[in-house]
């Protein structure tokens, strides 16, 4: 399952259709415990649950972003996207996370 719809008090729209995200975290469906993102860029939280994914698109071609993953209330990540790259993150169902940097 994907979100297309505004989270965080709907302060801010995911949009989960676009191939292409300066950053983009998946949580398993079996995962049962807290995600927690929050990104610089947007000056959001997002609460992620099990089957979300969360896609943040660039608003323009040299915007970075600084973020924090956490997980049970664990920071398991604290990195900036650059301008040239793209991050994707994936919460497994055990809770670790596999990731990919790519060139945007």
């Amino acid at each position: 399952m994907s979100l297309s719809a505004c989270l965080d008090g709907g302060r801010d729209t995911i949009d989960a259709s676009a191939e292409d995200a300066m950053l983009a975290v998946t949580v398993a469906a079996e995962f049962m415990g807290t995600v927690v993102l929050e990104a610089d860029c947007r000056d959001e939280t997002y609460h992620l649950e099990p089957g979300d994914e969360l896609r943040i698109e660039r608003a323009h071609d040299d915007e970075t972003c600084s973020y924090d993953l956490r997980i049970d209330d664990d920071t398991v990540r604290r990195e900036t996207v650059d301008a040239t790259e793209a991050v994707t993150l994936r919460v497994t169902g055990s809770g670790s996370i596999a990731g990919a940097t790519a060139p945007a």
